[in-house]
């Protein structure tokens, strides 16, 4: 009890303010740093779809040129026509499977910053985007 008795108050207060600060700084700090992560990750994932949609305009792109290219060579329509129907069902699955690997590889604890589980709800956000900034 007497060690109790000697003490100084001031320095007990001075004391619990230090650790009070050292606290709040290091729950601030994490906090902010928590806050950064996630921007950088949703502008990350934001040039990632960038990228995506542009790649699938040069697809479709490059798709077409074939089609033209088949049928100014005379290739029978109905062979151009299946052949155009199994690569649209071939880039529809391409499209859910970039889609659903950005998604299970996104790291966990941020995943719920995406705002999209498939492609039209990603390529809706990227339009979003394209026209805030």
């Amino acid at each position: 009890m007497e060690i109790f008795q000697s003490l100084d108050f001031g320095l007990v207060r001075s004391f619990f303010w230090f650790c009070a600060g050292a606290i709040s700084y290091r729950v601030l700090s994490g906090f902010i740093g928590y806050v950064r992560l996630a921007s950088f990750a949703v502008e990350i994932n934001n040039i990632l779809l960038t990228m995506i949609g542009k790649l699938t305009e040069d697809l479709q792109f490059a798709r077409e040129l074939k089609y033209k290219t088949l049928s100014d060579s005379e290739w029978p329509e109905n062979k151009v026509e299946a052949m155009r129907e199994y690569d649209d069902f071939v880039l529809k699955n391409w499209k859910q499977l970039i889609i659903n690997t950005m998604v299970t590889t996104y790291p966990k604890r941020l995943r719920f910053l995406l705002e999209y589980n498939t492609w039209d709800e990603a390529m809706n956000k990227l339009t979003r985007f394209h026209k805030k900034g």
